[in-house]
């Protein structure tokens, strides 16, 4: 498949509905902007939907759009991960919300040609993989019984990172539900593998920069997050940047992606991951029923000058990792089509989710429902316009949407799917 795409038909219908939803879901703030939302187009309510949860009470807000005119399908999003100490709200900022072109806004666009739009902020932020299935399974009744009236004929869902493993999630344990799903840069192997992930870059980093934080993995204060912008990410940024040799060695040790020639990369990747350590561990200790979910207890490290030093003083954590295998360890079980589009190098989210995930669907026997596509480049849902319309085309056909034939020639932008 080529890599540089013309331009058939710029304002076809079927590309415009591409479009939109490019622009819809191709960025993933990590945490929630407190802002005015903007107007809404008509025929789009915001509301709310109790959650029934005594742990976490606070209904989710909800905006679903109905045109005039609906052809019965219906979008679903599922947003990516937002900081616990923010408070809920609609993802307004990975919603994209603005003016294109033509003077409209994505979810205008997306109505005139038919779509149904929802989303939800879940009834928790921070890691919601379990209120996010609640959630969006109730938002689709809400929606078919109360606004639309019927069944849609068809429902897609989308999410990108931790939404991605949401997408994945519901499209394995809910093919009554789904007729398909794109995940875009997400944990699709599962929480385990993206917690171990997350929990030895920590402890390997403070190996290597013992002075940034003065806490360990497991015993983050509750305010730590209030000094993040002012205190660690300057310190993380100095440290990388002015230490080419623990640089080198512990991303070596953590496999954790960068561009090797550019040091900015290694500091994104650092910061993004530590980041997540200091907003999320609170957060995912209560959710565990009280220690953090990790154990490194036993794993060796390699890949430092001294390793044999480097497991002697790493920090060891024997946590129980139970809650992430139920919420969520992906099983590989696709019965419905599922397109997953992730980069090369995203530090975030590492690729190598993409392989363990590739084969345990090989595994179940279910390869034809799934196609991974490798996007060349670093950076965490960093994907070119172009991508996304592919992806989006493909998931359409494989979904068995009409009218697309416009667009199909976008397919040809893509990358050749992994085998």
């Amino acid at each position: 498949m080529n890599t540089n795409p013309e331009s058939p038909r710029w304002w076809s219908k079927g590309f415009r509905i591409l479009l939109l939803l490019s622009i819809l879901f191709v960025t993933f703030p990590m945490t929630a902007v407190a802002e005015e939302p903007p107007p809404w187009p008509e025929g789009c309510t915001v509301g709310s939907l109790p959650s029934g949860d005594l742990d976490y009470p606070e209904d989710q807000i909800i905006l679903t759009c109905l045109p005039d005119l609906w052809s019965g399908y219906l979008v679903v999003y599922a947003h990516g991960y937002v900081a616990p100490q923010a408070e809920l709200a609609l993802p307004v900022e990975e919603l994209g919300l603005g003016t294109l072109p033509n003077g409209q806004s994505i979810i205008e666009m997306l109505m005139s040609m038919g779509f149904a739009f929802a989303t939800t902020s879940y009834h928790k932020n921070g890691w919601a993989v379990e209120q996010a299935e609640e959630d969006i399974l109730d938002l689709i009744n809400y929606f078919e019984m109360d606004i639309a009236g019927k069944s849609a004929s068809k429902i897609l869902l989308a999410g990108a990172s931790e939404g991605g493993l949401v997408t994945t999630m519901m499209i394995e344990k809910h093919p009554e539900v789904f007729d398909g799903g794109l995940a875009m840069c997400g944990p699709v192997a599962g929480a385990p593998y993206q917690m171990e992930y997350v929990g030895d870059f920590r402890v390997v980093f403070d190996y290597f920069f013992p002075n940034i934080f003065d806490f360990g993995a497991t015993n983050v204060p509750e305010d730590a997050y209030l000094d993040w912008d002012s205190v660690y990410a300057p310190a993380i940024r100095s440290a990388i940047k002015n230490n080419h040799a623990k640089r080198f060695q512990l991303m070596t040790v953590t496999k954790a992606p960068w561009v090797g020639w550019d040091a900015s990369t290694a500091v994104t990747t650092a910061q993004t991951l530590l980041r997540y350590s200091i907003v999320g561990t609170n957060d995912l200790i209560a959710l565990s029923g009280g220690e953090l979910p990790y154990n490194n207890i036993g794993r060796k490290y390699v890949g430092s000058w001294n390793d044999s030093k480097l497991n002697k003083k790493v920090e060891r954590v024997a946590g129980d990792a139970a809650y992430l295998y139920e919420y969520y360890k992906t099983t590989g079980d696709l019965e419905r089509p599922l397109v997953t589009l992730h980069t090369l190098l995203d530090g975030a989210v590492p690729f190598r989710h993409e392989i363990y995930y590739f084969d345990r669907v090989a595994n179940k026997g279910r390869l034809p429902n799934l196609t991974v596509l490798p996007i060349a480049g670093y950076g965490h849902c960093a994907f070119k316009p172009y991508e996304i319309l592919g992806a989006f085309a493909l998931l359409f056909l494989q979904t068995g949407l009409e009218n697309i034939e416009a667009i199909q020639p976008y397919i040809e932008t893509l990358p050749e799917p992994m085998k």
